[in-house]
């Protein structure tokens, strides 16, 4: 995991409960559209 993305989550777990769920909300929407080859068993 990159420093950036270790500081985003640090950021992201000093928000407020509402906040967080904004912030995960817009990530999950933003997910929907990326191209996630199917799981296999390891997965």
């Amino acid at each position: 995991m990159t420093a950036i993305t270790q500081e985003t989550l640090k950021t992201f777990d000093e928000l407020p409960d509402s906040d967080q769920i904004e912030v995960a909300l817009a990530i999950l929407k933003r997910l929907i559209h990326f191209d996630f080859s199917p799981l296999d068993d390891e997965d």
